[in-house]
């Protein structure tokens, strides 16, 4: 099934669809209140066909190797909260759901980056948590896609047909008009102020106060016309980047889109893999220039620290949750479009009991976007970094009930109405220098301003700068 797909096979496609899930629903041994029901999809894109849909509720989520993708429209189930909750009852309440439904029933969502910090208005939408079972989905893994629809069995039939009657499919190529212009774009904090925020956190590492903290900021911009979530995630997946894409869009406003290189843990059953990423250089523009600026990387001193507290930091973290863990021996190269990191695979198997809400405590933050030690570092984070994080640098993911995938929110956005806002921060220990980590931030955000055209130059008057 691929753009150009006639309308007469798309019918064909969701009458069998809705076969097979009153199929499923009259069935008296099921043990489930959820049901689902899938057809087969072959060569129909996730990404595209969640494009052709009518803004709304609309999901992502694709792993780095593009062998795991999933995209979803509507909500056939939730788990929400405007309040901060407690990861441990929240995932219990998720596994509740999931203990008798089948493998393939996913709950895809994220979590705020920091739970005792207030949301601001333009993540008011997200929550502080927010799972959503997709009342439709493609989902491809390892080539093989289908096309799924997903109930509750104490829901209304005629609801559910009146959502079914809205689903599209892609009949032909996803437009290739440009972006809209940014305009108005104003940098929190502002250059000045990053360089006493930097020095400030650099005051309190020679003091002993943390060894690390990861600072962050925001770019905003007003878009020239209206944005498009689905499309924006089109033209950042058709870059040649290796990264976990994801797009999380709880209403037609607002969306959360990022290709974040780094996976916070894969649970497979009992095994268990996760990753330290950390320390940058961006790429050569030549083959030569590349190499150069990888050997940089591997030989600097203040690089290797940086990571080096990273793997430290997780190693301690899943130690306890681990019966065996293998982790590797030196730090290899991650080569993305405009920067190349650092990265440590760990790969292990879970201790009989852990569940999903252990890992997540255990992990997040990583010392790759909080800081070590973690309480310090988050501590200096709420009183000097000047804006809400929202879901910025935190888990989002999956979760089924044998497996589950989570990825770290960095290279990221926000669609809030007309604005954008671009994310990205920098490791600050001894040694680092305000004006190359605001140099780091520039080239990270790169991924997501080169979509666009002409972007404005920092410091426009149209919107004051806040210091």
């Amino acid at each position: 099934m691929s753009p150009g797909l006639e309308p007469l096979q798309c019918a064909d496609c969701l009458d069998q669809l809705r076969r097979n899930l009153w199929r499923e629903w009259k069935r008296s041994d099921a043990a489930s209140d959820l049901v689902r029901a899938e057809v087969e999809a072959p060569d129909l894109d996730a990404a595209a066909w969640l494009a052709a849909q009518l803004p709304g509720a609309r999901g992502f989520w694709s792993d780095r190797e593009q062998s795991f993708v999933l995209a979803g429209i509507g909500r056939a189930d939730w788990l929400i909260g405007d309040a901060p909750a407690e990861l441990p009852r929240l995932m219990q309440q998720l596994h509740d759901k999931l203990e008798r439904a089948g493998p393939n029933i996913r709950y895809f969502g994220g979590f705020s980056f920091d739970p005792r910090a207030r949301l601001d208005a333009e993540w008011k939408a997200f929550g502080h948590y927010r799972f959503i079972l997709p009342r439709v989905e493609v989902v491809s893994r390892d080539g093989h896609t289908v096309l799924a629809c997903n109930a509750r069995r104490d829901e209304d039939p005629h609801r559910l047909e009146a959502e079914l009657a809205r689903v599209r499919f892609p009949t032909a190529l996803p437009s290739n008009d440009g972006l809209p212009m940014l305009l108005d774009r104003v940098d929190t904090p502002a250059a000045r102020a990053w360089t006493l925020v930097v020095n400030e956190a650099l005051r309190q590492v020679e003091q002993g106060g943390f060894q690390k903290v990861v600072l962050a900021r925001r770019a905003s911009f007003r878009s020239a016309a209206p944005l498009d979530a689905a499309g924006l995630l089109l033209r950042l997946r058709a870059r040649p980047i290796s990264a976990f894409h994801f797009c999380f869009q709880p209403d037609r406003d607002h969306a959360f889109i990022g290709a974040s290189p780094e996976r916070l843990y894969r649970r497979d059953g009992r095994r268990f893999s996760t990753e330290a990423i950390a320390g940058t250089r961006p790429r050569g523009a030549s083959a030569e220039e590349d190499a150069r600026l990888r050997h940089a990387l591997l030989s600097s001193d203040k690089d290797r620290r940086e990571h080096g507290m990273v793997v430290d930091g997780i190693r301690d973290a899943v130690a306890p949750l681990l019966s065996e863990c293998r982790v590797e021996a030196s730090p290899r190269v991650l080569a993305l479009t405009h920067n190349q990191h650092l990265l440590v695979a760990f790969q292990g198997t879970l201790r009989e009991g852990v569940q999903d809400a252990d890992l997540l405590s255990a992990l997040h933050p990583t010392p790759a976007v909080g800081g070590v030690p973690t309480d310090e570092a988050l501590a200096f984070l709420r009183e000097r970094e000047g804006f809400c994080r929202g879901w910025y640098a935190a888990p989002i993911g999956w979760v089924s009930r044998d497996a589950a995938q989570f990825a770290v929110g960095i290279r990221s956005a926000l669609v809030s109405g007309p604005m954008l806002h671009l994310y990205s921060g920098a490791g600050i220990v001894a040694g680092s220098e305000p004006d190359a980590e605001w140099a780091e931030i520039e080239n990270k955000i790169a991924d997501f301003l080169d979509l666009f055209p002409a972007p404005a130059a920092p410091g426009s008057t149209a919107i004051q700068e806040r210091e």
